[in-house]
């Protein structure tokens, strides 16, 4: 063989161990990797060649074999680790769309646990290592311009190629388990391709107009223009449903309280321990992360224009619209997308002059106090959107000079202070639900109070390890254990309406609905539309879209009214 032809090999043979590593590292399993290879064959070799292909790709920028496979190691131990560790912290990989958010993306890094033992350390150091020191035993020569011009143009051709391959077995509902039966570098690819939705089959303007008939936007029922504040608490949960574990007292007696009495039930919520801003935005706009991209971020890739929310619908009835939360303003890019939803006010961590803090954020009390202060100043009906902060993870320290909650249980002792922490915030959550709810129960003026959480908390193994969910690996879970992970309490106090619905389970996207059909308030077509769905059929996306106990008609009705508030003309 020639000397070029032992140096190709080589090469190969190189980039054919870091991806083994690379996705070794990635799923945890050196054995998970060579069964994915035996499953699917075709998915390995197409992740195989578009490392190959970034390695010409370096190699013809900038004429140098060892500068090549630098690029191509060290990006791509930082590229998996980081989608790894993602994948460990929220349940998702790294999606192409993180790489647009920007500040977003820089300041939650602050929040992940970075690795659980010495093991995963040593691992990473033996990696870092590998992907440093190998490369020096290729030669530097530089390669002639004609040459390098002919690999940039290989990865040029094969990049097209690789958009218009479809993937082996695309899971639309969940990207990691396509990142999982695809590869990782094949799955941000086939993500890549579904970063703005494709239009309904059946979407045009007659179609649209003749939603628009069928569904009439509702007006105002009733003479009461109540104040409607809706109380988006971060993680809040009820930890006693990890039943293995016994705690020191209720961390939430005054919500359960409310539970049993008020109208009240369960949110399937579309994230699980992050992304906040999604059930966000299903609860202010009605639209359903079901028809967006798995994983995507609707406040920072979808919303570009002015958009109905619950705060214009309002708004337009003479209420005065403010959005609260307890952090920075631009974050998620909250200060952009209030505008386009029709708050007349957003007020953000700046506008809190000395706030009590807890763990570092903005206590929940310093929330309550605040609503109350802009009830006593408006003259007008007051819908107020608020987003706490004080319970947002990681929970692993011990943040507070007394917990105030304590378990003991089936968990080791860093566990069991991650449970601790978390419970002591939903005690203090649970205070400051008191605080309002007392206060408003003493205003001669109607007042609803809907209070829920974003999603549960990051607690890591405290799930499996209380048998709350059988494996830490989402991809194992079943149908009933995706819906226990993504399931929060909600409930709906009022201190003027006498008759309490028990029971209630939706999806966080009808949550808005819900209210202004309870309380006679205007809706739009969408609104309504949702509305005959919680009479006439059971408003739940199960976790698996296919699964849907939607009726196919409602679901595909209800992605047309969506897409055409997201990007129609």
């Amino acid at each position: 063989m020639t000397y070029f032809s032992v140096k190709f090999l080589k090469i190969i043979l190189y980039l054919l161990v870091m991806l083994l590593l690379f996705e070794g590292w990635h799923r945890s399993s050196m054995t998970e990797v060579f069964s994915w290879i035996l499953r699917e064959p075709f998915a390995f070799l197409f992740n195989f060649a578009t490392i190959f292909t970034l390695y010409f790709l370096f190699k013809g920028t900038f004429g140098r074999t060892r500068i090549a496979l630098w690029l191509v190691s060290i990006l791509g131990l930082i590229f998996y680790t980081v989608s790894r560790q993602k994948l460990n912290m929220k349940g998702e990989p790294l999606y192409p769309w993180d790489f647009t958010l920007g500040n977003e993306a820089a300041n939650i890094k602050e929040y992940f646990d970075i690795f659980s033992s010495r093991t995963e350390i040593l691992l990473l150091v033996l990696l870092g290592m590998l992907c440093l020191f190998v490369p020096l035993i290729f030669s530097n020569h530089k390669e002639a311009l004609k040459r390098r011009v002919l690999l940039v143009m290989f990865p040029i051709v094969f990049g097209l190629f690789l958009f218009m391959w479809e993937g082996s077995d695309t899971v639309h509902w969940h990207k990691s388990i396509s990142y999982q039966k695809n590869g990782v570098l094949i799955g941000v690819i086939s993500a890549a391709k579904e970063m703005k939705p494709k239009p309904p089959e059946n979407y045009s303007t007659e179609v649209l107009h003749e939603l628009h008939d069928r569904y009439k936007p509702v007006e105002m029922k009733t003479d009461v223009k109540p104040n409607l504040i809706f109380v988006m608490n971060e993680a809040f949960w009820d930890p006693t449903r990890l039943e293995n574990l016994m705690f020191n007292e209720d961390p939430l007696p005054f919500f359960r309280q409310l539970y049993e009495t008020e109208t009240s039930g369960e949110l399937l919520v579309p994230v699980l321990g992050g992304s906040t801003a999604n059930t966000e935005f299903e609860v202010l706009t009605g639209n359903s992360m079901n028809f967006l991209p798995q994983g995507s971020l609707a406040y920072a890739q979808f919303i570009k224009k002015s958009h109905p929310s619950l705060a214009s619908i309002l708004q337009d009835q003479g209420y005065r619209t403010i959005a609260i939360h307890t952090y920075l303003d631009w974050f998620y890019q909250r200060d952009f997308v209030y505008q386009q939803f029709g708050f007349d006010q957003f007020i953000s961590s700046k506008d809190f002059e000395d706030p009590k803090l807890r763990r570092g954020f903005i206590a929940d009390n310093e929330m309550s106090q605040r609503i109350i202060a802009e009830h006593q100043q408006s003259d007008n009906p007051l819908f107020i959107f608020a987003v706490t902060m004080q319970n947002h993870s990681p929970f692993n320290l011990n943040h507070y000079d007394e917990d105030r909650i304590t378990v003991n249980g089936p968990l080791s002792d860093p566990l069991k202070q991650k449970v601790n922490t978390y419970s002591t915030g939903v005690k203090d959550a649970d205070d400051s639900l008191k605080m309002l709810v007392e206060y408003f129960n003493e205003v001669d003026e109607p007042t609803v109070i809907v209070y829920f959480g974003d999603h549960l908390p990051l607690l890591g193994e405290v799930y499996s390890d209380t048998q709350y969910i059988h494996d830490q690996n989402l991809t194992h879970w079943s149908k009933e254990e995706y819906v226990k992970m993504y399931t929060v309490p909600f409930v709906v106090w009022d201190n003027f309406h006498e008759a309490k619905e028990q029971g209630l389970y939706m999806n966080s996207s009808f949550l808005g609905a819900y209210t202004l059909e309870r309380y006679g308030l205007p809706q739009t077509s969408l609104m309504k539309f949702l509305n005959d769905i919680i009479r006439e059929d059971q408003p739940i996306f199960s976790v698996n879209n296919e699964a849907s106990m939607i009726s196919n008609p409602y679901r595909e009705t209800y992605e047309l009214f969506q897409y055409h508030q997201l990007f129609g003309e």
